[in-house]
């Protein structure tokens, strides 16, 4: 069966831990279960943050070519393509402000690219030539992981980096049909797809946004927060996986019932307002969702019985969690398997 890995964010050595923890072992230049008898899943987000994102990529790289597992792209990789390609109008199709930069400073720093010299981020996929070993190393890692999924999923399960939405899938066959030549799960290789979805305007946006990003709802009455970056924020992520029928039972549901941090300790008693509430996301299928995304804080569990978050910070000393699914309808505690930033198990 299957053992998922959240976010890992650079942190090889704790990918490498929780790798053999599970009882993978290094074979014939990948990590491989004995006898191909599991494979793993990635949620995405290798890259950003972390000591050792090139190490990562080897890592990841090699199991995906060497057939152990698969993956899904997450947030920041589809973050990191967007920032390196041109717009056609003489910017990027992710704009180069000091925030976007400094979210993806690690990476450029650990391929040997000077964040702060204007010729080392400029974008390495605009076609040009590439003088350094580095940025031509990492033109190929973002080539590579342009490839990866927006979503996977099969009989037994589902998998995507941050929200699963019907009308997100949806939305992205409809758009893709007739005019794109991948499946739709694998429309960031099309041009035009992913010039269209860095823009809010078009539907690959919304779709995309969903899929990597999450479901947000606005907030009432003009009210807002600040993000971890100082940004403020007047729309939030809201927690799709809840069943909505509990929603519906209480008698006022506010932000704090829906909302991820930090909208739910900061606008706890705004409420919610009852036309959203009707159409309330939810998970409704019988297969297990997975996903990462979130900065979940530990000890990991899941978070209903068919869904499952694998984010539990590992970027800011918390966990890199695995769930090992062997097909069970209800998602338990006891599936969770973590170590820390070190490589020691913790769960």
């Amino acid at each position: 069966m299957y053992d998922i890995i959240g976010d890992v964010h650079g942190h090889a050595t704790a990918l490498e831990s929780l790798l053999r923890h599970l009882g993978y072992r290094y074979n014939r230049g990948a990590f491989r279960f004995p006898g191909n008898r599991r494979q793993v899943i990635f949620l995405g987000d290798f890259i950003d943050r972390g000591p050792k994102i090139v190490e990562t990529l080897t890592i990841v790289q090699a199991m995906l070519d060497g057939g152990s597992a698969s993956a899904v792209i997450g947030n920041h990789e589809y973050n990191a393509l967007i920032w390196h390609t041109p717009d056609g109008k003489g910017g990027w199709l992710r704009t180069h402000t000091d925030v976007h930069l400094k979210q993806h400073r690690a990476t450029l720093e650990q391929f040997g690219l000077d964040p702060n010299d204007p010729a080392d981020t400029k974008g390495v996929l605009d076609g040009g030539s590439l003088t350094t070993v580095g940025a031509r190393r990492l033109r190929e890692e973002l080539s590579w992981l342009r490839r990866l999924p927006l979503y996977l999923e099969n009989d037994v399960l589902r998998v995507v980096h941050a929200a699963w939405s019907d009308a997100a899938v949806s939305a992205l066959e409809e758009t893709v049909r007739g005019t794109v030549r991948f499946e739709p799960r694998f429309s960031l290789l099309d041009d035009t797809f992913l010039y269209r979805s860095a823009y809010g305007k078009y539907r690959e946006s919304w779709a995309v946004e969903i899929l990597l990003k999450g479901i947000e709802i606005g907030l009432p009455g003009g009210a807002h927060y600040r993000d971890k970056e100082g940004a403020s924020r007047f729309r939030t992520r809201v927690r799709w996986w809840i069943d909505p029928a509990t929603l519906v039972a209480k008698p006022m549901v506010t932000m704090a019932d829906v909302a991820m941090p930090p909208a739910d300790r900061e606008l706890a008693t705004l409420p919610v307002a009852q036309r959203y509430l009707e159409r309330f996301p939810g998970y409704r299928d019988q297969r297990p969702v997975f996903f990462g995304h979130y900065w979940f804080l530990p000890p990991a569990a899941p978070v209903e019985s068919r869904a499952a978050c694998l984010d539990y910070s590992i970027a800011r000393d918390g966990w890199l969690c695995a769930y090992r699914y062997d097909g069970e309808p209800v998602l338990t505690r006891e599936g969770f398997t973590a170590v820390d930033a070190a490589g020691r198990v913790v769960q």
